[in-house]
């Protein structure tokens, strides 16, 4: 088992991080040969292709993960019903991209910006295709995918610049690669025995919608959460404070791809576990958010201590002030980890739509902290915010799983253990320069000495949680 999850999480680290590095060679050819203005439009047209194509297919992957891994062998039916549904989201999507394409953008832009509608229908059916490719545990074929997808992407827009066709040409080369990868994973899923395409009942399609429901909310309004704040801070502290806290979100979504890419590759165990066992699955989770959650922190230790290097040699002297955001963003990154693996937990468990009213209410939460905390205390506000608003998504899932499941049961040991790796990570991102380095190497040691009293994740749990998987595993799809 755990050598499968290790190779599973490499495989989504790559599908994640190829598509963002070729999206930056890409922009990067365009300054350069382009220039400013073409950059610019280049940027416009990107961002509307990926807010459409996200809001066609959110949360479809997740749904279809968690149906394919629940009952493998009946995988087709929750496959055909999402099929019917990304065609129905994917039409309307792309009808409303191209009518705001013709009637709101500049006319330089209209034609690019209708090649990239072609894109929008094939995102949805592609969602699909990665919830069965999770669902089904083979996420290297996802990895597969982006390879081909990027490399035939990058080769195309390159010559395209180095012809002189612009834009078009650029966007003839993303919806080409875009297309390729449709065809390449519809012929991979047809390789997992899963049917894809059949006559669905429309009641049954009805039921999946209203199921997708609280899924594609909470990817929007997970969306919404961690760009907010950029729009805040234009609004309240201009520019170059803007530019401050896009640097270091950059650099801190960066960092969030590591536990993305452990929770994708657990969530299809977590939903077979939930079927098998109850006391398995609750094992699990705890493993996985205990695991991810004491690993984030100390990836946050190096980064506070790294962090000014780290800015400085990116983006350049001029955005020395992103080191002390990037560094309140540390303390929030072992928080994320532990509300993603809480928040994979509840849906896992068919609890989805309570999650939907935790995450909201942080939303709100967040956007309202932001403004005020933006106001007094500048941009580092912003990063307080996000840290304050993220401890409210933990107790509202905590809580959720306390109430629905049983699954916390508080104690001072507990409280104890929090309370001795949170302070020193806390202190790590106020302290001063001068003694940063050698506070975190004492920070990382003491962690270490704190996990090992503490004793959570113990082999006795590591082995339960293998039986689990194993007893789940037998009707997965090879």
């Amino acid at each position: 088992m755990t050598r499968s999850l290790g190779l599973n999480v490499l495989a989504m680290m790559l599908a994640k991080t190829l598509p963002a590095a070729v999206a930056f060679a890409i922009n990067i050819a365009v300054a350069r040969v382009a220039g400013v203005d073409t950059l610019g439009a280049y940027a416009n047209l990107l961002a509307l292709q990926m807010i459409f194509q996200a809001l066609t297919g959110a949360g479809m992957h997740l749904l279809v993960a968690r149906e394919v891994a629940a009952a493998p062998t009946n995988a087709s039916s929750p496959v055909q019903q999402a099929t019917v549904t990304g065609l129905f989201s994917g039409l309307v999507g792309s009808a409303v991209s191209a009518l705001y394409s013709v009637f709101v953008l500049p006319a330089d832009q209209v034609v690019p910006a209708l090649i990239l509608t072609s894109t929008v229908l094939p995102a949805a059916f592609i969602a699909v295709q990665e919830g069965v490719f999770v669902g089904t545990r083979k996420h290297h074929l996802i990895a597969v995918v982006a390879i081909l997808e990027n490399s035939v992407k990058l080769a195309a827009a390159a010559a395209a610049l180095a012809g002189g066709y612009g834009l078009i040409g650029i966007s003839v080369a993303i919806a080409a690669s875009r297309l390729i990868a449709f065809v390449v994973g519809a012929h991979l899923v047809r390789r997992l025995g899963v049917i894809a395409v059949a006559g669905v009942r429309g009641a049954a399609v009805m039921r999946f919608a209203r199921e997708l429901a609280p899924f594609a909310a909470l990817f929007v309004v997970s969306m919404v959460y961690f760009r907010i704040g950029v729009p805040i801070v234009q609004l309240i502290a201009g520019t170059t404070d803007t530019g401050v806290l896009a640097a270091a979100v950059t650099l801190y979504g960066a960092l969030l791809l590591l536990p993305e890419s452990v929770l994708s590759a657990s969530y299809p165990r977590l939903c077979a576990a939930f079927n098998a066992s109850r006391d398995g699955f609750l094992t699990a989770t705890w493993l996985v958010a205990n695991g991810l959650t004491v690993t984030l922190v100390a990836v946050a230790m190096v980064l506070i201590a790294a962090s000014d290097l780290i800015v400085t040699t990116i983006y350049g002297p001029a955005f020395g002030p992103a080191g002390a955001v990037l560094r309140l963003f540390a303390v929030a990154l072992p928080i994320h980890a532990l509300n993603g693996a809480l928040g994979q937990a509840l849906q896992s468990s068919g609890h989805q739509r309570v999650m939907v009213r935790v995450v909201v209410t942080a939303l709100v939460v967040h956007v309202a902290l932001t403004i005020v905390l933006v106001r007094t205390f500048g941009v580092q506000g912003a990063a307080v915010a996000m840290i304050l608003s993220s401890t409210v998504v933990t107790v509202g899932a905590l809580w959720t799983l306390h109430t629905r499941l049983g699954a916390v049961r508080l104690s001072m040991r507990a409280a104890c253990t929090f309370l001795a790796i949170a302070a020193p990570l806390v202190y790590l991102a106020v302290v001063s320069n001068e003694h940063r380095v050698m506070l975190t190497a004492g920070a990382l040691l003491w962690v270490a000495v704190v996990v090992s009293w503490h004793g959570r994740i113990i082999r006795a749990d590591v082995e339960r949680v293998r039986g689990v998987f194993a007893a789940a595993s037998p009707g997965a799809i090879a």
